[in-house]
């Protein structure tokens, strides 16, 4: 079994309301490892394009599946009603993960950082660790009233 942290692929409206706190379930059509939905390892969170880099980190709980949309449900994962069906299409249902632990780096990271050479479909387990044969001492965090900016050049 792989116990490494895992990248997540999240688009940047998503992403953000993760960092900023305002987002505080994750849906996602398929299980993540065991070791990632007990909130065991971290998450990092790569924003998809344009930002395509890892932008923070945060723990993730399994929370349930549901079959329906449900309105307390979706305002906690900042979907519309809209949105949360054409995501979910004829599956028969959605996973949901509680967002817990949320750290924002102030500058956005590779992925190759991670051992990793092309974006996640869904998520990848990273290669490296942090901490490992890097500069990850220098990693920084943003405050938490600091939000993720588009304008990351490539």
């Amino acid at each position: 079994m792989n116990n490494n942290p895992v990248v997540l692929s999240i688009h940047p409206k998503y992403a953000n309301a993760i960092l900023d706190k305002s987002k505080t379930v994750e849906i996602r059509r398929g299980l993540l490892p065991l070791h990632i939905g007990s909130g065991d390892a971290p998450v990092f969170l790569y924003a998809t394009s344009p930002i395509r880099r890892v932008v923070g980190s945060c723990t993730l709980i399994h929370g349930g599946f549901r079959k329906r949309h449900s309105k307390p449900h979706s305002d906690r994962a900042k979907v519309s009603r809209k949105e949360w069906k054409e995501y979910q299409g004829n599956r028969e249902g959605l996973h949901m993960y509680i967002v817990r632990d949320v750290e924002q780096f102030i500058e956005p990271i590779p992925l190759e950082y991670f051992g990793i050479s092309h974006a996640p479909q869904f998520f990848s387990y990273a290669k490296k660790q942090l901490g490992e044969g890097d500069n990850s001492s220098s990693l920084s965090f943003c405050p938490p009233s600091e939000t993720l900016s588009t304008e990351v050049t490539q």
